[in-house]
C-alpha cells in the first residue's frame, strides 16, 4: 500500500512522543499509570519503557510480515494507543496541542 511508509513513520513519531512525554511527566512528578510499566520504570528507568515498546514494534513487524497486504493495519494499532497516551500526557502536562 502507498501510504504504508507513512504510517510507519507516525507510529514512530507517536512512540517517540509517548516516551517523551511520558519521561517529561515523570520529572515534574506525575505517577505511570501501568502498574507493570511503572515497576518496570522504577527498576530500569525511562530505557525500560522505550526497550518494551522498541520489542513490542519487532513483534509488530513479524506479525506484518505475516499478514500480507492485510498487514498495513499494524502500524495503524501500534500508533493510535501511543497517540491516545501522547495526547493524555500533553494535556495532564498543560502543553498546547496543535490544533
Amino acid at each position: 500500500m502507498a501510504v504504508e511508509p507513512q504510517l510507519w513513520a507516525a507510529m514512530l513519531v507517536t512512540l517517540i512522543a509517548d516516551v517523551a512525554l511520558t519521561h517529561y511527566g515523570l520529572q515534574v512528578g506525575l505517577a505511570e499509570g501501568n502498574p507493570l510499566m511503572r515497576a518496570a520504570i522504577e527498576t530500569a528507568g525511562i530505557a525500560a519503557l522505550f526497550g518494551i515498546k522498541l520489542s513490542i514494534v519487532i513483534f509488530g513487524v513479524g506479525v506484518r510480515l505475516t499478514l500480507g497486504e492485510r498487514g498495513v493495519v499494524v502500524p495503524v494499532g501500534l500508533a493510535v494507543p501511543w497517540l491516545l497516551a501522547a495526547v493524555i500526557n500533553a494535556v495532564l502536562l498543560g502543553i498546547a496541542l496543535p490544533q
